[in-house]
Protein backbone atom coordinates (compact mmCIF):
# COMPACT_ATOMS: atom_id res chain seq x y z
CA UNK A 1 0.00 0.00 0.00
CA UNK A 2 2.87 2.29 0.90
CA UNK A 3 5.05 1.83 -2.44
CA UNK A 4 1.62 2.20 -4.38
CA UNK A 5 0.60 6.32 -2.69
CA UNK A 6 4.35 6.44 -3.29
CA UNK A 7 4.47 6.02 -6.91
CA UNK A 8 0.50 8.15 -6.70
CA UNK A 9 2.91 11.12 -5.05
CA UNK A 10 5.40 10.72 -7.62
CA UNK A 11 2.86 10.29 -11.15
CA UNK A 12 1.22 13.97 -8.77
CA UNK A 13 4.57 15.27 -8.48
CA UNK A 14 5.23 14.74 -12.27
CA UNK A 15 2.33 16.03 -13.45
CA UNK A 16 2.80 19.42 -11.63
CA UNK A 17 5.93 20.10 -12.89
CA UNK A 18 4.57 19.77 -15.74
CA UNK A 19 1.73 21.68 -15.77
CA UNK A 20 3.84 24.64 -13.97
CA UNK A 21 6.64 24.77 -16.96
CA UNK A 22 3.73 24.40 -19.93
CA UNK A 23 2.40 27.68 -18.18
CA UNK A 24 5.23 29.50 -17.81
CA UNK A 25 6.21 28.60 -21.64
CA UNK A 26 2.32 29.89 -22.36
CA UNK A 27 3.36 33.28 -20.64
CA UNK A 28 6.41 33.43 -22.25
CA UNK A 29 4.72 32.98 -25.78
CA UNK A 30 1.90 35.15 -24.68
CA UNK A 31 4.61 37.76 -23.51
CA UNK A 32 6.87 37.38 -27.18
CA UNK A 33 3.57 37.82 -29.80
CA UNK A 34 2.86 40.89 -27.44
CA UNK A 35 6.01 42.44 -27.35
CA UNK A 36 6.46 41.54 -31.45
CA UNK A 37 2.81 43.13 -31.82
CA UNK A 38 4.15 46.13 -30.21
CA UNK A 39 7.00 46.38 -32.29
CA UNK A 40 5.25 46.55 -35.39
CA UNK A 41 4.57 49.79 -37.08
CA UNK A 42 0.73 51.20 -37.00
CA UNK A 43 -0.84 51.91 -40.18
CA UNK A 44 -1.15 55.49 -40.42
CA UNK A 45 -3.85 57.23 -39.57
CA UNK A 46 -5.72 60.40 -41.35
CA UNK A 47 -8.05 62.49 -38.85
CA UNK A 48 -10.36 64.60 -41.32
CA UNK A 49 -13.30 66.90 -39.68
CA UNK A 50 -15.64 67.56 -39.94
CA UNK A 51 -16.96 63.69 -40.14
CA UNK A 52 -20.12 62.77 -41.89
CA UNK A 53 -22.25 60.09 -41.63
CA UNK A 54 -18.80 58.06 -40.54
CA UNK A 55 -16.98 59.11 -43.61
CA UNK A 56 -14.59 62.08 -44.19
CA UNK A 57 -15.45 65.07 -45.57
CA UNK A 58 -12.89 66.65 -47.17
CA UNK A 59 -13.39 70.45 -49.06
CA UNK A 60 -10.95 73.33 -50.19
CA UNK A 61 -8.92 74.62 -47.27
CA UNK A 62 -9.76 71.83 -45.01
CA UNK A 63 -6.49 70.46 -43.10
CA UNK A 64 -5.58 66.91 -43.24
CA UNK A 65 -3.40 65.70 -40.23
CA UNK A 66 -1.95 62.74 -40.80
CA UNK A 67 -0.36 60.43 -37.44
CA UNK A 68 2.64 58.47 -38.11
CA UNK A 69 3.54 55.32 -36.30
CA UNK A 70 5.94 57.31 -34.23
CA UNK A 71 2.88 59.56 -33.28
CA UNK A 72 4.64 62.63 -35.79
CA UNK A 73 1.70 64.66 -37.32
CA UNK A 74 1.91 66.38 -40.30
CA UNK A 75 -0.84 68.87 -41.71
CA UNK A 76 -1.51 68.45 -45.31
CA UNK A 77 -3.99 71.37 -46.76
CA UNK A 78 -6.38 70.73 -49.58
CA UNK A 79 -6.03 72.81 -51.97
CA UNK A 80 -8.93 71.86 -54.96
CA UNK A 81 -10.31 68.61 -56.02
CA UNK A 82 -8.24 65.75 -57.19
CA UNK A 83 -9.94 65.30 -60.70
CA UNK A 84 -9.15 69.30 -61.14
CA UNK A 85 -5.36 68.58 -60.20
CA UNK A 86 -2.72 67.03 -61.82
CA UNK A 87 1.08 67.40 -62.11
CA UNK A 88 2.73 70.51 -63.12
CA UNK A 89 5.34 70.50 -66.12
CA UNK A 90 7.02 74.07 -65.05
CA UNK A 91 9.81 73.85 -63.43
CA UNK A 92 9.22 75.06 -59.65
CA UNK A 93 5.60 74.43 -59.80
CA UNK A 94 4.19 71.27 -58.50
CA UNK A 95 1.10 70.75 -59.67
CA UNK A 96 -1.75 72.22 -62.37
CA UNK A 97 -5.60 72.75 -62.03
CA UNK A 98 -7.75 73.48 -65.40
CA UNK A 99 -10.60 75.78 -65.19
CA UNK A 100 -12.67 78.81 -66.89
CA UNK A 101 -11.67 82.00 -66.41
CA UNK A 102 -14.86 83.26 -65.13
CA UNK A 103 -13.33 86.89 -64.10
CA UNK A 104 -10.68 89.53 -64.30
CA UNK A 105 -10.24 91.16 -61.50
CA UNK A 106 -6.64 92.99 -62.69
CA UNK A 107 -3.72 92.54 -64.13
CA UNK A 108 -2.44 90.16 -62.17
CA UNK A 109 -5.74 88.40 -60.29
CA UNK A 110 -8.57 86.44 -62.13
CA UNK A 111 -11.00 83.66 -60.91
CA UNK A 112 -11.07 80.54 -62.12
CA UNK A 113 -13.77 77.83 -62.13
CA UNK A 114 -12.81 74.10 -61.99
CA UNK A 115 -13.92 71.39 -62.50
CA UNK A 116 -16.01 70.61 -59.36
CA UNK A 117 -17.87 74.18 -60.08
CA UNK A 118 -15.88 75.83 -57.55
CA UNK A 119 -14.09 79.34 -57.87
CA UNK A 120 -10.45 79.65 -57.29
CA UNK A 121 -8.66 83.34 -57.14
CA UNK A 122 -5.97 83.07 -58.59
CA UNK A 123 -2.54 85.50 -58.22
CA UNK A 124 -0.24 85.40 -61.00
CA UNK A 125 3.34 84.57 -59.51
CA UNK A 126 6.19 86.21 -59.83
CA UNK A 127 4.63 89.08 -61.41
CA UNK A 128 3.16 92.44 -60.46
CA UNK A 129 0.48 94.54 -62.97
CA UNK A 130 -0.05 98.33 -62.03
CA UNK A 131 -2.69 99.19 -59.64
CA UNK A 132 -6.13 99.96 -61.16
CA UNK A 133 -5.21 104.00 -60.30
CA UNK A 134 -1.34 103.79 -61.57
CA UNK A 135 -0.84 104.47 -65.75
CA UNK A 136 -1.49 101.40 -67.66
CA UNK A 137 -3.36 99.55 -64.99
CA UNK A 138 -6.51 99.52 -66.68
CA UNK A 139 -4.63 98.75 -70.25
CA UNK A 140 -3.15 95.37 -68.01
CA UNK A 141 -6.13 94.36 -67.10
CA UNK A 142 -7.88 94.34 -70.63
CA UNK A 143 -5.01 93.08 -71.90
CA UNK A 144 -5.40 89.58 -69.68
CA UNK A 145 -9.38 89.65 -70.43
CA UNK A 146 -8.65 90.17 -74.00
CA UNK A 147 -6.44 87.10 -73.61
CA UNK A 148 -8.06 84.54 -71.65
CA UNK A 149 -11.64 86.07 -70.43
CA UNK A 150 -13.74 83.09 -70.50
CA UNK A 151 -11.42 80.89 -71.89
CA UNK A 152 -10.44 77.88 -70.37
CA UNK A 153 -6.67 78.05 -68.86
CA UNK A 154 -4.20 75.83 -67.22
CA UNK A 155 -2.78 77.03 -64.01
CA UNK A 156 0.69 76.14 -62.57
CA UNK A 157 0.77 76.25 -58.59
CA UNK A 158 2.46 75.16 -55.40
CA UNK A 159 0.62 77.25 -53.01
CA UNK A 160 -1.75 80.10 -51.37
CA UNK A 161 -0.49 83.53 -50.44
CA UNK A 162 -1.77 84.96 -47.12
CA UNK A 163 -4.87 86.38 -48.55
CA UNK A 164 -6.10 82.51 -49.84
CA UNK A 165 -5.35 83.18 -53.62
CA UNK A 166 -3.44 80.62 -55.43
CA UNK A 167 -0.46 81.65 -56.42
CA UNK A 168 0.13 80.49 -59.59
CA UNK A 169 1.27 80.84 -63.55
CA UNK A 170 -1.58 81.19 -66.05
CA UNK A 171 -1.11 79.05 -69.17
CA UNK A 172 -3.41 79.08 -71.82
CA UNK A 173 -4.74 75.63 -74.31
CA UNK A 174 -2.23 77.10 -76.74
CA UNK A 175 0.66 77.31 -74.77
CA UNK A 176 1.19 80.94 -74.17
CA UNK A 177 2.55 82.04 -70.71
CA UNK A 178 0.52 85.04 -69.48
CA UNK A 179 2.74 85.61 -66.89
CA UNK A 180 5.58 86.43 -69.09
CA UNK A 181 3.15 87.62 -71.85
CA UNK A 182 2.31 90.88 -69.47
CA UNK A 183 5.99 90.96 -69.12
CA UNK A 184 7.03 90.91 -72.34
CA UNK A 185 4.59 93.87 -73.31
CA UNK A 186 5.69 96.17 -70.60
CA UNK A 187 2.39 95.74 -68.58
CA UNK A 188 3.89 94.35 -65.32
CA UNK A 189 7.22 94.19 -63.35
CA UNK A 190 8.86 91.17 -62.16
CA UNK A 191 8.29 91.28 -58.46
CA UNK A 192 11.89 90.24 -57.37
CA UNK A 193 10.91 90.90 -53.67
CA UNK A 194 9.57 86.84 -53.62
CA UNK A 195 10.78 85.82 -57.24
CA UNK A 196 14.48 85.30 -58.61
CA UNK A 197 12.88 83.94 -62.04
CA UNK A 198 16.18 85.04 -64.74
CA UNK A 199 13.30 84.43 -68.08
CA UNK A 200 10.89 87.37 -66.02
CA UNK A 201 14.09 89.22 -65.34
CA UNK A 202 15.07 89.14 -69.21
CA UNK A 203 11.80 89.64 -70.45
CA UNK A 204 11.33 92.88 -67.74
CA UNK A 205 14.81 94.01 -68.99
CA UNK A 206 13.64 93.74 -72.84
CA UNK A 207 10.74 95.58 -72.69
CA UNK A 208 12.43 98.71 -70.87
CA UNK A 209 14.98 99.27 -73.28
CA UNK A 210 11.95 98.87 -75.85
CA UNK A 211 10.20 101.38 -73.97
CA UNK A 212 6.73 99.35 -74.15
CA UNK A 213 4.22 100.55 -72.36
CA UNK A 214 4.59 101.58 -68.35
CA UNK A 215 8.48 101.72 -69.71
CA UNK A 216 7.73 104.92 -71.93
CA UNK A 217 7.34 106.91 -68.67
CA UNK A 218 9.95 108.73 -67.37
CA UNK A 219 9.73 107.15 -63.40
CA UNK A 220 7.02 104.64 -63.11
CA UNK A 221 6.43 104.01 -60.17
CA UNK A 222 6.50 100.09 -59.10
CA UNK A 223 2.99 98.75 -57.54
CA UNK A 224 5.02 97.63 -54.61
CA UNK A 225 6.08 100.97 -53.33
CA UNK A 226 2.73 102.42 -54.88
CA UNK A 227 0.97 100.30 -52.21
CA UNK A 228 3.17 101.39 -49.25
CA UNK A 229 2.53 104.98 -49.99
CA UNK A 230 -1.11 104.04 -49.81
CA UNK A 231 -0.53 102.60 -46.44
CA UNK A 232 1.36 105.42 -45.27
CA UNK A 233 -1.15 108.00 -45.91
Amino acid sequence: MLRHRNIILLLLMIFIGYSCNSSSSSNQVSQKATQLSRSEAAPTQVIVEPVKEGLPVVKEGDSIIVVRSDNTRQVIQVLVGESSVQESTIPGYSQVMTGLVVRVSDGDTVVLLDAEKTQHRIRLDGIDCPESKQSFGSKATQFVRDKIGNETVNVHYNKKDRYGRVLGVVVTQEGENINEALLANGLAWHYKYYNDNPVYAKLEQEAKDKKLNLWSEKNPIEPYEFRKMKKKK
